[in-house]
């Protein structure tokens, strides 16, 4: 239940009129003819608010909404013959000269504020906003299932509340069109963002709103949020010398700070309640926007209270049980990482709107304007992930366990390729080798394997394991500085580099160690046998190394680079420079992937029998074209790599795509052209072979 609870700044409140004064209960704190005050102010607004009388230049046309202090109607000002909105209250407070100084495309405008002292009322001309408050369109959000709670339903609902034809604004048919493109996160975000500039121009401006909560917040018929209701907001370095003043707010809404003010027995004032103050209830604001229609939703929060309810909560604020009962709903209210999480907010919002409602002050957003940037990239990042090529089975894999993934894409099909390959060496390529050349290439398999695979280590624990526990710290929530974040993207974008090295220098010295290591400790090997170790290793390690770059490269930039901003801000800018240099990466292991097969087609024209037995030549041919098949499905993949990795990089960047077809088809076009050289080539070169030996 929402609470409305007024106190004095000082020790004594005095109304707008000068001749009234209330003293204040000095045991309490409180005022307890503040009630009283509420009371009045209602009942004067109901006793002059008849619909199709006038007051003053107004004529009442229909109740747009009521209030603890008064009611606001829709009136017709006749001396300008316009249609604006009416807020009668008593004789209270400072909100018109409040909202004056505030100009804003997110604040409703007021127009003008008349005292009329013979009947103690206060009368506040305002522009009329066709549409509904935002608790409205939480309350029709909340009747759809979660799936179909975007922009489009919000446009729906306020159309729906609308019974007042509105005034064509093509400015603001852009806003109407961007909310209609948003689903149920990016709407939360676009609203926040704008109400958080509204908040930052105010608090600029020195103003405190004190009581933000849907209720004071209305949404136009183009979708675009405004802040109202400025009764009980305060210049904020005004904040305890104003005697004018009334202090108070909803308790569903309300800072921690706010609410000791507030409480008698507690030795903090309204001096605590700050910009901080202001942020914390529009995160409160948010969470309710974002998780409508969800169990943990929090409706019903914020019913207005009648009269009776504000005498008597009022009157009982005096007891310490009656904070202390209030304090303990207060706290287990909130709880919005669990409800949120539940109600399956996407985690970049969900760790905004906590950071929002942080008990400690000191730790949420330093300004509305760093909330306003927050909000606004979170946006961008929503969005982005949106327009990422779609999710697959993969996809979801990946960002469930990156390391995992990581690990057995890579780590398999290379030990794989190994085996069959040293399988192969060893019962085909070495196999008329003597017993200790045989023997000696055991032996420099496993040295090798040993060495290198100690190697991998090291380099892996200083690479991806130190980049997974970023990750790993992120999924639990725990709060990372910006620093801390930079670098965890720099460790993680550096991956695909660093697997490419490491594929390197574990496939290409092979090809020579192996060879020359069996030279030395068993004496000479035929040539034919090195080249063909060689050759097998090379190209079977350029085609591990290709394919371990790209599997990295996608769970780097699909999977885990979006989920590396804790605050966003100047995303598309700062990913701009971040992964700028991936294009030209994928060309150079594009390139790589097609000289591969290039390269084994060429072997296999230019290499002759000579270096080898009649029985070792066939086999090594035979070898060739196997390892070209392979090569080329590694081309094929590498194609098809880029062209997703380059989306990617184009969406998060907004830049155009990188066109690497035409490199990719001369590639393919020689290969294919060397391949079928080379298979024509194979007979004539065997029948000539033969007449020169006769």
């Amino acid at each position: 239940m929402t609470t409305q609870l007024i106190r004095p700044f000082r020790s004594e409140i005095k109304s707008t009129t000068p001749q009234s004064r209330v003293q204040s209960d000095t045991r309490s704190g409180f005022t307890p003819s503040l009630p009283k005050m509420i009371s009045r102010s209602q009942r004067l607004a109901a006793a002059f608010s008849k619909l199709g009388s006038c007051i003053g230049d107004f004529e009442l046309i229909s109740l747009a909404g009521e209030g603890s202090f008064g009611k606001v109607f829709l009136a017709r000002q006749r001396s300008l013959d316009r249609d604006v909105a009416l807020k009668i209250t008593a004789d209270l407070g400072h909100e018109g000269r409040t909202m004056a100084r505030l100009e804003h495309s997110h604040i409703v405008p007021v127009f003008s504020e008349e005292v009329v002292s013979e009947k103690g009322i206060r009368l506040l001309c305002m522009q009329y906003v066709p549409g509904g408050t935002l608790h409205d369109v939480i309350q029709g959000l909340s009747a759809l299932d979660r799936d179909q709670q975007d922009g489009n339903a919000i446009l729906d609902i306020v159309d729906a509340l609308n019974s007042h034809p509105a005034v064509m604004d093509p400015a603001s048919l852009r806003s109407r069109e961007q909310l209609s493109q948003c689903n149920r996160d990016e709407t939360t975000c676009w609203i926040g963002q704008q109400l958080a500039e509204a908040l930052a121009y105010a608090h600029s401006r020195g103003v405190l709103h004190r009581d933000i909560k849907p209720g004071n917040i209305i949404v136009n018929q183009y979708g675009k949020p405004l802040l109202m209701d400025f009764s009980l907001s305060l210049p904020a370095a005004d904040v305890s010398d104003d005697g004018d003043a009334v202090f108070g707010g909803t308790i569903g809404y309300m800072a921690p700070e706010h609410f000791d003010a507030l409480n008698p027995q507690h030795p903090s004032g309204p001096d605590q309640v700050t910009e901080q103050s202001d942020l914390y209830s529009l995160g409160a604001v948010l969470m309710d926007l974002a998780i409508a229609g969800h169990h943990d939703a929090r409706l019903g929060v914020e019913r207005e209270p009648d009269v009776a309810d504000a005498e008597q909560e009022t009157e009982d604020a005096a007891s310490n049980a009656f904070f202390d009962h209030l304090h303990t709903n207060h706290a287990e209210s909130i709880d919005p990482a669990s409800r949120l999480r539940n109600a399956n907010v996407a985690a970049p919002l969900t760790r905004i709107i906590c950071r929002c409602l942080q008990p400690c002050k000191q730790d949420r957003y330093a300004s509305a304007k760093e909330l306003a940037d927050a909000l606004s990239g979170c946006f961008e990042l929503l969005r982005v992930e949106r327009s990422l090529p779609a999710k697959g089975t993969l996809t979801t894999i990946a960002q469930r366990y990156p390391l995992w993934f990581i690990l057995l894409c890579t780590c398999v099909p290379n030990v794989t390729a190994s085996c069959i390959n040293l399988l192969y060496i060893g019962l085909v390529v070495i196999k008329d080798l003597t017993a200790a050349q045989q023997t000696a290439f055991v032996q420099m398999v496993v040295g090798y394997n040993v060495a290198v695979i100690s190697l991998m280590g090291v380099m892996l624990h200083r690479t991806l394991f130190r980049a997974a526990k970023s990750w790993n710290t992120l999924r639990g929530d725990q709060l990372l500085r910006a620093s801390e974040l930079r670098e965890a993207r720099r460790q993680t974008l550096s991956l695909p580099f660093w697997t490419f090295v490491l594929g390197s220098v574990g496939w290409l010295p092979f090809a020579i160690t192996i060879p020359l290591g069996m030279e030395l400790l068993a004496g000479p090997v035929d040539r034919g046998v090195m080249l063909h170790t060689a050759i097998a290793f090379v190209v079977t390690g350029l085609v591990g190394i290709v394919t371990n770059y790209y599997v990295v490269a996608f769970v780097v930039l699909r999977a885990v680079y979006t989920s590396l901003w804790r605050d966003v801000f100047r995303l598309r800018e700062t990913a701009s420079q971040e992964i700028a240099d991936v294009p030209a990466k994928n060309r150079v292991c594009q390139i790589i992937a097609g000289l591969t097969p290039l390269g084994a087609a060429t072997l296999l024209i230019l290499v002759g029998p000579e270096h080898f037995t009649a029985d070792s030549y066939d086999q090594f041919r035979h070898t060739l074209v196997v390892l070209i098949a392979l090569a080329m499905a590694g081309f094929w993949l590498s194609m098809t790599a880029t062209a997703f990795l380059n989306e990617v990089v184009a969406v998060m960047t907004l830049k155009s795509h990188v066109k690497t077809e035409r490199i990719s088809g001369k590639l393919m076009s020689w290969v294919g052209s060397i391949l079928a050289t080379a298979t024509c080539a194979a007979p004539a070169e065997a029948l000539l072979r033969s007449g020169n030996q006769e």
